[in-house]
C-alpha cells in the first residue's frame, strides 16, 4: 500500500505542475481579484508605491497587505511585466508547499507515509482550482501554513523554542497577507507551543508583530492608507446564509481526521494520544471561528483552504499511531485518499475544458496590442461596459497588458468600485472628476450595445457604479470607433483641456 501511495504522490505531484503551467500559460485570470493584484504589484515593481491616499484619483481599496504585491513585484521586476509572469509567485507557492510537504512527511512521519501525505496535500488545492493557486494570496497562506506545521514540528525534536520562533514568524507574515491569518495558526500553536507558555507566548506574539509590521519599513508602503482600506472593507459585513451552508458543507474534508479518531473507539481499537486529540479539537474549533470570514458577501468557502495542511498533518499523525491496528489503519487511510481524489475528479475536469473554451483570449490581446500601439504616448483608462461576463472578463487582459505597456490605467477599478457600492462610500472626487470633465484622456470600454458604466455589481442588488457615472460621461466622451472587442471613447470637444 505505501508503494501505491507514493506512485500515486508522484503522479499527483506531476499532474500539478502541468495544471500550473497551463494556468500560467493561459491568457487571462479566472476573477478580478487576480487582475488587481496584478496592477498594483507591477505599480509597485515600477513606481514602488502602494495604497495611494483615500480619495486620490489612483487610490485602490484592496483587503490584501503588502506581502502579496511585494513578492509578485520582486517576479515582475526580474522577469519584466506580463500576465504570465504575473502568476508565477502564487504557482510557485503552491508547487513549492507541495514539495516543502513530502520532505516534511518523509522525515517526520516516515518514508511508508510520505506517499500518502503528499497524495493528500496535492488533492486540495486540485478540489478549489484554480482558487489553490491565482493571483491572490491564498497559495502564499497555505506556504506559510505549510512552514508553520513543520517549524512546529521541530518541538517534537527537542527544539521547542526554535518551533515557536518559526511559527511566530510565519503567522506574522501570514497576518500581512490576510489580516484574520493568525486563526489557522492556532491549532499549531496549540499543538506544537505549549512548552512554557507564560515565557515563549509573548515572545511569539512580540515575533509575529515585528514581522507583520516589517513590509510597511519600505518606503512608499502606508500602514495608515492599508489600514483605512481595511476599515472600509470590512463594515457592514454580515453573514450570507447560502455562503454559509457551502462553508459549512465543504468545511467537513478539513476534518476528516475526525474519521480517524473515531475508528478506535468503534472497533476498540488502539487510543490516540491526547496530544493529536487536542490537535484535531483546536482545528476543529479554528474552523468553525472560520465560517464566518468565509460566509460574508465578497467571500467563500475557500477562506478555509489554509487549514488543509494542518488537516493532512494531523492525519499522518493519527494514521501513525493507528497502524498499531493494521485493520484501523488501513481503512482510514484508503477513505481518506480515495475521498479526495474523488473530490479533485470532477473540478479537473470541468478547469480543463474551460481552458480550452477560452481561445478567445488570443483575439482580445492581440485588439489590446494594436490600441497600445495607436495610443502610445496619450493617457489612456479603462472603463466598463454593461456586460458583466465577457465585456468585464476581457477587462482583465486589457488592464494588466497597458500597465505592463508603460500605460496607468490605475484612475478606476471595477473592483473596487463594488465594494465602495456595497459600503455605500461615495465615488471619490477626483475620480468623478476624469468621468466627467473632457480632457486628453482616451476611454477604452469593452464593446456593447448598452451604455457605459452600467454593469451590475457582484454583490446581490447592487450596481458596479453610481447610477450617475453613466450620464455624466456620456455628456462629456462620445465613442469614436468600435474594434471587435472594444469600444474607444473621447472628448465631444475635441482640443479642450480638461
Amino acid at each position: 500500500m505505501s508503494l501505491g501511495f507514493a506512485g500515486s504522490a508522484v503522479v499527483a505531484l506531476a499532474y500539478l505542475a502541468y495544471v500550473l503551467f497551463r494556468y500560467a500559460t493561459f491568457g487571462t485570470y479566472f476573477d478580478h481579484a487576480e487582475a488587481e493584484t496584478a496592477l498594483l504589484s507591477w505599480r509597485l515593481a515600477a513606481d514602488g508605491t502602494l495604497y495611494d491616499t483615500p480619495g486620490s484619483l489612483e487610490h485602490t481599496i484592496t483587503a490584501y497587505g503588502p506581502l502579496l504585491y511585494m513578492i509578485n513585484a520582486a517576479f515582475l521586476g526580474i522577469w519584466g511585466g506580463s500576465i504570465a509572469v504575473s502568476k508565477l509567485a502564487a504557482l510557485a507557492a503552491c508547487f513549492t508547499a507541495s514539495v516543502l510537504f513530502i520532505l516534511h512527511a518523509c522525515r517526520h512521519h516516515g518514508a511508508a507515509l510520505a506517499g500518502l501525505g503528499g497524495l493528500l496535500f496535492i488533492c486540495y488545492p486540485l478540489i478549489v482550482t484554480p482558487i489553490g493557486y491565482w493571483t491572490r494570496p491564498d497559495s502564499l497562506l497555505v506556504l506559510l501554513v505549510t512552514l508553520g506545521v513543520i517549524a512546529g514540528s521541530q518541538s517534537d525534536r527537542g527544539r521547542p523554542w526554535l518551533a515557536a520562533f518559526g511559527v511566530a514568524a510565519c503567522a506574522g507574515l501570514a497576518v500581512n497577507l490576510k489580516v484574520h491569518a493568525a486563526l489557522y495558526f492556532v491549532p499549531i500553536v496549540l499543538r506544537f507551543c505549549l512548552y512554557r507558555p507564560l515565557s515563549v507566548w509573548p515572545m511569539m506574539a512580540v515575533v509575529s508583530l515585528v514581522f507583520a509590521l516589517l513590509p510597511f519599513a519600505f518606503p512608499g508602503v502606508s500602514l495608515q492608507h492599508y489600514a483605512e482600506g481595511i476599515a472600509d472593507i470590512v463594515s457592514s459585513r454580515p453573514i450570507d446564509m447560502e455562503l454559509l451552508r457551502t462553508s459549512v458543507r465543504f468545511s467537513l474534508i478539513f476534518l476528516l481526521p475526525g474519521l480517524a479518531l473515531l475508528l478506535p473507539l468503534v472497533t476498540r481499537g488502539p487510543l490516540v494520544s491526547r496530544a493529536e486529540i487536542g490537535y484535531f479539537g483546536a482545528l476543529a474549533l479554528c474552523v468553525v471561528i472560520g465560517l464566518y470570514p468565509s460566509s460574508v458577501p465578497g467571500a467563500a468557502w475557500y477562506h478555509l483552504l489554509p487549514f488543509y495542511p494542518i488537516t493532512v498533518d494531523l492525519f499522518l499523525r493519527l494514521a501513525r499511531a493507528l497502524d498499531q491496528h493494521r485493520w484501523i489503519g488501513t481503512t482510514a487511510k484508503l477513505v481518506m485518499a480515495l475521498t479526495l481524489v474523488i473530490m479533485s475528479y470532477l473540478p479537473q475536469k470541468r478547469f480543463l475544458r474551460s481552458l480550452d473554451g477560452f481561445g478567445w483570449t488570443e483575439d482580445v490581446a492581440a485588439e489590446s496590442r494594436s490600441l497600445m500601439k495607436r495610443y502610445e504616448g496619450t493617457p489612456v483608462q479603462v472603463g466598463y461596459s454593461s456586460d458583466n461576463v465577457g465585456g468585464y472578463g476581457r477587462t482583465f487582459i486589457l488592464r494588466p497588458m497597458l500597465a505592463f505597456g508603460g500605460f496607468r490605467p490605475y484612475a478606476l477599478s471595477a473592483a473596487a468600485s463594488m465594494e465602495r457600492q456595497y459600503a455605500n462610500i461615495a465615488l471619490p472626487a477626483a475620480k468623478k472628476a476624469i468621468l466627467s470633465q473632457c480632457g486628453k484622456t482616451v476611454w477604452i470600454i469593452p464593446r456593447s450595445d448598452g451604455k457605459p458604466f452600467t454593469m451590475n455589481g457582484f454583490f446581490p442588488g447592487t450596481k458596479a457604479f453610481p447610477t450617475d457615472v453613466s450620464a455624466h460621461f456620456t455628456q462629456a466622451f462620445e465613442r469614436m470607433e468600435r474594434g471587435t472587442h472594444f469600444d474607444v471613447w473621447g472628448c465631444r470637444t475635441p482640443g479642450l483641456d480638461g
